[in-house]
């Protein structure tokens, strides 16, 4: 399982899904009687050695190099933080390259709110239906046009054995939601 790190990406949905996932791989096996091994263990992936510095500001140090991930069963893409005018051009190419690869070789895809912006700059939405958190939507309209964008949904589902999911926040007028 891969962790692709934008240094556009939120901190708080990486470590909150890294450490949920770190959870759900390495304990959840074990409190049920399992493997000291786990089911599996989530890797951050970066394009380049050294730490990023995040759009907040913080560094985190990717534990693996993306030309070094030949495969993994599931790539999850958390947020990034987008404007419209830019769009998703600010992002780096090699890992959205990376993903494209990982995709190809089989890796069911995961995209948490602006995280779908990614899989559709990847250009493994066209055609599918998405979501994303509603801040985003248009964005995600003015430059994904192929994309059937399902605004009204938390969660999408589609593709092939559902191999492309995407994940938003559904707009309440008067509350802030988080991804």
């Amino acid at each position: 399982m891969s962790i692709p790190v934008f240094a556009e990406c939120d901190p708080s949905i990486i470590y909150g899904v890294f450490d949920t996932l770190w959870g759900a791989g390495r304990m959840w096996d074990g409190v049920k009687g399992g493997t000291p091994e786990g089911l599996f263990e989530p890797r951050l992936v970066g394009a380049e050695p050294g730490p990023i510095t995040l759009i907040t500001g913080v560094s985190i140090l990717p534990q693996d190099l993306a030309d070094h991930v030949e495969s993994t069963d599931i790539v999850f893409v958390p947020n990034v933080i987008v404007t419209t005018e830019t769009g998703t051009a600010v992002l780096d190419r090699r890992l959205i390259a990376w993903i494209r690869r990982m995709h190809e070789a089989g890796a069911q895809l995961y995209g948490s709110c602006g995280g779908s912006l990614v899989l559709a700059e990847a250009g493994l939405l066209d055609g599918y239906e998405a979501t994303t958190h509603w801040v985003y939507e248009p964005v995600f309209r003015k430059h994904f046009p192929k994309v059937k964008l399902r605004m009204e949904r938390v969660l999408v589902q589609n593709g092939p054995g559902h191999n492309r999911s995407s994940a938003g926040a559904v707009h309440h007028p008067g509350r802030i939601s988080r991804c």
